[in-house]
């Protein structure tokens, strides 16, 4: 499976973790996908049909981590509405992704509040390298 699918099907768990697909998550998953990840709409929808299994892209660089992670939670947002299950998820990618426990979830209040404010990746990013 290449890097870009499990990528964007990491992102897709995002959607589904609420129990309901709204139609402002699918927007902002397809954005991501477009504009971030340079995948087509033919693509996105083939490889949505084709997710059969779950699969946990892992990221290399801590920059490449803080992203995906802010990617998932602009995803949680974009319906304007917090689901706990879309913050258990989050919580476990950091997790997963090497965050220290007692730095989840501090970073996730800061993903989720960025997200919400519209702040570009790269904007938190830097901010983030700062702290």
């Amino acid at each position: 499976m290449t890097t870009t699918k499990s990528e964007f099907l990491a992102l897709y768990q995002m959607v589904l973790a609420d129990g309901f697909i709204h139609p402002k998550e699918l927007e902002a998953i397809y954005k991501i996908g477009h504009d971030t990840l340079g995948l087509t709409d033919e693509e996105m929808s083939t490889y949505i049909r084709e997710a059969g299994t779950k699969s946990v892209f892992q990221p290399e660089i801590p920059e490449d981590k803080i992203a995906m992670l802010y990617r998932l939670a602009i995803i949680a947002m974009s319906d304007a509405k917090l689901d706990y299950r879309e913050n258990t998820l989050l919580k476990r990618y950091a997790l997963y992704y090497g965050v220290a426990e007692d730095a989840i979830d501090p970073l996730c209040d800061i993903l989720f509040a960025e997200a919400e404010k519209g702040t570009s990746e790269e904007e938190l990013i830097n901010t983030l390298k700062q702290m």
